[in-house]
């Protein structure tokens, strides 16, 4: 997570929107978390914010910041 966060600092991609982003919804219709992609030098990285730290995120058709996301110490990177 580190080598990400120094990665989008170094890009200056860290007001960047992140319109790609997707919740995760089990069978029984319940949501836990939400998973943000971003794309850095035709990479991409898969945020995961667990439910329910991805709700401010997320409520109002808001629309994050790379920040924003980051600053959530629950925040996972997927490799």
């Amino acid at each position: 997570m580190e080598h990400f966060a120094k990665l989008v600092s170094q890009k200056g991609m860290s007001t960047q929107p992140v319109t790609d982003f997707s919740l995760i919804v089990d069978d029984k219709q319940q949501i836990h978390g939400c998973i943000f992609t971003v794309k850095i030098d035709n990479k991409r990285y898969k945020l995961v914010v667990p439910s329910p730290f991805h709700e401010p995120l997320t409520q109002n058709n808001k629309i994050p910041t790379i920040q924003e996301i980051l600053r959530i110490k629950e925040t996972m990177l997927l490799r």
